[in-house]
């Protein structure tokens, strides 16, 4: 059960604890709320990807895809929030399965616009992107010089929030969206290696 005590007047500091809720299992949560004067972006986790924007959030704060909560907004490949990422570290993706879940909402759909990844086209990381004109999403990956695009061919709808969920099972990839399966693919391609800051928005899969 779950107990919720209302009305201590001697309480006056939030006592949550984002850590314990986001365990071991969760290398990385950025709510996107953070819309203040300054320019961090904070893991909600206990693993310290703290991300630095490129202006301060509250400049760049809109309406979140749930009541009373922000996001952050990205216009552009100069506007952008950068997170450091080690090679072989959390948010390298090269080895193992993974998950990945976010809110996402496209004002309009730009060809090959890119949303997060850490990789440089050609060489090395992945990244998620519009697939091309079709008006869909798309995981890429690089390596070995070449690469591999997993194209969702389910076409969507700019201006309205979509909760995307993208799952490496083993040589499996599926694409979510709203809780429904878009695209499964039974040959995934893991990407090399990559340094490379991972980037929210701007121009991830550039090397920007």
């Amino acid at each position: 059960p779950i107990y919720v005590w209302y009305g201590n007047p001697s309480t006056t500091t939030d006592q949550s604890s984002s850590a314990a809720v986001w365990d071991g299992h969760y290398k990385a949560v950025w709510h996107l709320a953070d819309n203040t004067s300054s320019t961090v972006v904070a893991d909600s986790t206990a693993n310290g990807h703290t991300g630095a924007n490129q202006a301060p959030t509250n400049t760049k704060s809109v309406p979140g895809a749930l009541a009373n909560l922000t996001a952050l907004s990205y216009l552009g490949s100069r506007d952008y929030t950068n997170i450091a990422s080690s090679s072989g570290g959390d948010l390298d993706l090269t080895t193992g399965n993974f998950t990945v879940e976010f809110w996402l909402k496209l004002n309009a759909f730009v060809t090959y616009a890119s949303y997060f990844g850490n990789g440089v086209w050609l060489h090395t990381g992945y990244y998620f992107q519009e697939n091309g004109g079709a008006h869909g999403l798309s995981f890429v990956s690089d390596y070995s010089s070449t690469y591999a695009a997993y194209n969702d061919t389910v076409v969507h709808s700019a201006g309205t929030w979509m909760h995307v969920g993208i799952v490496r099972n083993g040589s499996g990839l599926s694409v979510y969206v709203n809780g429904v399966l878009d695209q499964a693919f039974n040959n995934f391609q893991s990407p090399d290696t990559s340094s490379g800051a991972f980037t929210l928005g701007g121009s991830a899969g550039a090397g920007g």
